[in-house]
């Protein structure tokens, strides 16, 4: 894309100097159908100091000053090299359909031709201002800085992907009026460059947009992925506290076992104490060993009931850290 000469192809000559890119051209031929899907056939033939370069059999380039028979002599490869930008949503690539070589110039690059578009197409660009192109460059540069900025933005929220267009919308309208302007001014072969310019912006908002419903789509599926591995988790904790509840009625009920037995080694040293008042010669050695043996056993069950206390209070308080973590 050249500024004062629009969409074209460029011819340049050179011995492997530095050359300056946007001057040092032989030809150049505007091709109008720059952003759509029509092919070109560019022709490149040398023969005997006969060089001439064509695209679409219009002539860009001819001469028979150029020898090459040192060059062509040897061991030549030919190949195509060419670059463009790696961003295919805001830059215009290309693909090349096909390549073929032969050993001589074909009948049709041998045809005499008087006519030069270089020079008739050189005489018909120097009167153009180059502002329109210029014009609508920077246009497209500020629509696409806009969508690199507002990218960021959608991450923050789910917000629709809709609610940027009014700035586009706008920018499009703008561009609709100041078109029926250059047609009464210009006519219909500049209202062709200009409508092709906007074609290409239309398509880079809406290129943004599908690129934003991606990532709204991607971040509704982590969305859903995480919701997914919380419910999991809620489910593991309602499990949790249903095997703690069923193991704290285990020690309640053995807690309970406890009290019937400490009732019971009661019950039963309250009637050995009286047995042994109502025989008239008291065993001292017996009352002894009664009273040791309730001893030892205090000594037993007692610590046992104080753990079975301090593992229920444990289990009470686990209970309620797990009531906690769900509501958060």
């Amino acid at each position: 894309m050249d500024e004062k000469l629009g969409p074209v192809l460029r011819v340049y000559l050179n011995d492997g100097k530095t050359i300056n890119i946007a001057a040092d051209y032989l030809g150049a031929y505007r091709y109008e159908y720059q952003g759509s899907h029509v092919p070109l056939t560019m022709k490149v033939a040398y023969e005997n100091k006969f060089l001439k370069v064509t695209c679409d059999n219009k002539l860009l380039f001819q001469t028979d000053k150029v020898n090459l028979s040192s060059l062509l002599s040897s061991n030549v490869k030919l190949g195509i090299a060419a670059s463009s930008p790696k961003n295919l949503r805001y830059h215009e690539q290309f693909e090349i359909l096909k390549l073929t070589s032969y050993d001589s110039a074909t009948a049709d690059m041998k045809d005499e031709n008087d006519e030069s578009l270089v020079a008739k197409h050189a005489d018909a660009l120097d009167s153009r201002d180059g502002t329109g192109a210029a014009k609508f460059l920077q246009q497209q540069q500020k629509l696409r800085e806009k969508l690199v900025t507002h990218k960021p933005k959608a991450d923050e929220g789910f917000s629709s992907p809709s609610s940027s267009t009014n700035e586009e919308l706008e920018y499009i309208k703008e561009s609709l009026d100041s078109l029926i302007i250059l047609v009464q001014k210009n006519g219909q072969a500049r209202l062709l460059e200009e409508l092709s310019q906007l074609s290409n912006t239309i398509e880079t908002i809406s290129q943004g947009f599908g690129l934003l419903q991606d990532q709204f789509g991607t971040l509704n599926n982590k969305y859903n992925e995480l919701s997914n591995m919380y419910k999991k988790q809620s489910d593991l904790l309602d499990n949790y506290d249903t095997t703690l509840r069923s193991f704290d009625k285990v020690l309640q009920s053995q807690l309970k076992s406890s009290d019937n037995l400490d009732s019971k080694l009661s019950t039963l040293s309250s009637y050995y104490s009286s047995s042994m008042k109502e025989n008239s010669n008291p065993d001292l050695g017996g009352a002894d060993s009664i009273s040791k043996l309730k001893s030892l056993i205090y000594m037993i069950f007692l610590p046992l009931l104080a753990l079975l206390a301090l593992v229920a209070l444990w289990i009470h308080r686990l209970r309620n850290d797990i009531k906690h973590s769900k509501v958060l």
